[in-house]
């Protein structure tokens, strides 16, 4: 059963993952944001981790035998099962919500690196890394999480058939992005014969 959930994920960091959802937030004020990040707080929260502690939560969640992945997993298989409007920021919505609308947002790995590489939230301005250093450093992490997904899931999230709808941010501004993925949303409720967003 088709839902009304739209899956986004970002084929690499900065791909302006985070702006586009945002906007189209703005656009579907109905619509509740969940992602990954969030579902990993709340967890984390359950366990007396804060938002400024949250980083010291993985390596606890090994050390204490805590099936965090699994978890977070669980939390994405329940969204499946609601009949909320959400919209879902997750690199595996498109794999646990089926009856979403799936979007990917595409760039290449030489663009992802250069906005990395400029970016001061992402790098450090005292020792700002090579561009190349960046790009080998997202091609293996790339590699080693597509081929863990694979093992674990049985899903390829870097192919593109898997989604309803593939836009780049390569050029495309994100106002821009945000517009074509609501147009294209629309479209697949009506073909879908699901009530569209007001």
């Amino acid at each position: 059963m088709k839902k009304r959930i739209i899956t986004i994920h970002g084929q690499f960091p900065a791909c302006g993952k985070s702006t586009t959802v945002e906007k189209i937030q703005l656009s579907l004020k109905n619509y509740d944001l969940v992602s990954t990040g969030s579902i990993a707080r709340s967890i984390g929260a359950q366990y007396g981790f804060t938002d400024k502690t949250f980083d010291e939560f993985p390596a606890f969640a090994r050390e204490k035998q805590i099936p965090y992945d699994e978890l977070i997993d669980a939390k994405l298989r329940e969204l499946n099962e609601s009949g909320d409007e959400i919209i879902v920021d997750s690199r595996l919505g498109y794999h646990f919500i089926p009856g979403s609308f799936k979007v990917a947002l595409d760039v290449s790995l030489l663009t992802a690196a250069k906005r990395v590489q400029a970016d001061p939230k992402r790098v450090s301005i005292e020792n700002k890394p090579t561009l190349q250093s960046v790009y080998l450093k997202l091609l293996r992490r790339g590699k080693s999480d597509r081929v863990s997904y694979l093992e674990k899931y049985g899903t390829d999230y870097t192919a593109l058939c898997n989604y309803d709808f593939v836009i780049s941010t390569e050029t495309n501004r994100p106002d821009v992005v945000a517009k074509r993925i609501l147009d294209a949303y629309i479209t697949w409720c009506v073909h879908h014969l699901i009530k569209t967003p007001q």
